[in-house]
């Protein structure tokens, strides 16, 4: 959804949308008016081997500006350094509906798992405030690192508490973007964390 008051209007769709709903339903009304939500629907989504062997493609944009004061705009990307491995059908009938969370712990015991942090540019005329709209794929792929994940935290809960997903909490250098849901997420994230965490 491209602002924030289009998500919640989805997110109350869904809690209005019960197995006995008639039809067309909330949600279905909603998807029928929006094609940004068609476009998401239509998008294959393949299921991961592990969450160590997936891509992940970040949809807001930040302004990166190097130290001759040039502007660019990116989005993240965070790739597999070893690639891709997706499940076959079979194995995905096959898995528990946890198996990414019971699986990862058990990966990290035998050695670390590495990712690329890729940083996509973005052209002159590409759309920077709306994270519904997709940037070419030909466009410049800068490598930024590398991301080493060698074990679980020893108390997740305080890390959760901590960092409360903010991706707001940026470098000298990097800004956030005019995304409206960019930049509402740090409050969204800070009233949820509190209630996931309250006693």
């Amino acid at each position: 959804m491209s602002t924030p008051e289009a998500f919640l209007a989805f997110l109350n769709a869904r809690i209005a949308t019960k197995p006995d709903s008639p039809k067309p339903t909330p949600v279905e009304k909603m998807v029928a008016a929006t094609p940004s939500l068609q476009r998401f629907i239509a998008i294959p989504k393949p299921f991961p081997v592990s969450f160590a062997t997936h891509h992940y493609f970040g949809i807001n944009a930040f302004e990166f500006t190097n130290a001759q004061g040039d502007k660019h705009y990116v989005r993240y990307q965070i790739l597999p350094v070893n690639g891709q491995e997706l499940m076959s059908a079979d194995e995905v009938a096959k898995a528990k509906p946890n198996y990414l969370f019971e699986e990862l712990p058990q990966r990290l015991k035998k050695g670390e798992a590495k990712f690329r942090l890729v940083a996509q540019i973005a052209a002159e005329d590409d759309v920077v405030n709306d994270p519904t709209v997709v940037w070419p794929n030909d466009r410049k792929l800068v490598e930024l690192g590398v991301i080493s994940l060698e074990a679980p935290v020893a108390d997740n809960a305080t890390a959760e508490k901590a960092l409360a997903f903010n991706p707001l909490i940026l470098l000298d250098g990097i800004a956030p973007s005019e995304d409206p849901v960019l930049l509402a997420r740090p409050g969204a994230y800070a009233v949820s964390v509190g209630r996931k965490l309250a006693p």
